[in-house]
């Protein structure tokens, strides 16, 4: 995708999609929030943390996903709400580039930072369970196959969209460009879904291959059974736009 882009939602609302900057940080968090912090499996990754600590945590998990050189993030904006929505995806390659010294510094900066919070903050239970959370994903994900992909795939990481926004298609447009990506590198996109977006993401084409379940380590109850869902571009040409 270019540098920015406009487009219409199905409501008829301008859309404007750009590249997320670093002044985004603290405005696409708080979207991310409000969008998950209802969901079971939020309240579990957060339990015992206010509503100030968690919301202070989801810009510090933003702030990872950001500075992670392989991710592209996008900011979508209406005239009235300039964090409308939000993606993180990264297209992913058997043989990476490898990251220049200064961008692995950041990286390393960060998890000194993160791990810094998570202890002055007092969420190190947080920070196991968001850990074991990845844990589980990447099992998942290692059992759809597509690390052995010579060519790779795309892993959307993150789709997001504001409350007072959700049901007019912004997270479809968010989603074409990840798509856009598998397609010009003729590569499956993989993601893992919400319980909440599981069946805008059936309606999209992606099919349901493998489950992470999450166990809550206090109780040994299942959290949720997390589906990771493949998209496939041969069955999804391009639509001239």
């Amino acid at each position: 995708m270019t540098k920015e882009m406009l487009v219409q939602t199905k409501k008829g609302e301008k859309l404007r999609i750009r590249r997320m900057r670093f002044m985004d940080l603290v405005g696409v968090s708080n979207t991310v929030y409000d969008a998950f912090k209802n969901s079971k499996t939020w309240h579990w990754r957060f339990g015992g943390c206010s509503d100030r600590v968690s919301r202070i945590l989801t810009v510090y998990l933003t702030l990872d996903s950001y500075v992670d050189p392989l991710k592209d993030m996008f900011v979508a904006s209406t005239t009235t709400n300039k964090y409308a929505g939000m993606l993180a995806y990264k297209y992913v390659t058997p043989k990476q580039t490898p990251k220049p010294w200064w961008r692995q510094l950041i990286v390393w900066a960060t998890m000194l930072l993160g791990a810094l919070m998570f202890w002055i903050l007092g969420a190190q239970q947080v920070r196991r369970r968001f850990e074991y959370n990845g844990v589980e994903y990447r099992k998942a994900l290692v059992e759809t196959g597509l690390l052995e992909k010579p060519n790779g795939y795309v892993h959307v990481d993150l789709l997001a969209v504001h409350v007072d926004e959700q049901h007019k298609g912004i997270a479809g447009i968010l989603m074409d460009i990840a798509h856009d990506c598998a397609r010009k590198h003729n590569v499956p996109s993989f993601l893992m879904a919400s319980q909440a977006g599981f069946d805008m993401y059936v309606h999209m084409g992606y099919k349901h291959v493998s489950t992470a379940v999450l166990i809550d380590e206090r109780t040994g109850d299942v959290v949720r059974n997390s589906p990771a869902m493949i998209w496939e571009p041969k069955d999804h040409p391009a639509v001239s736009k």
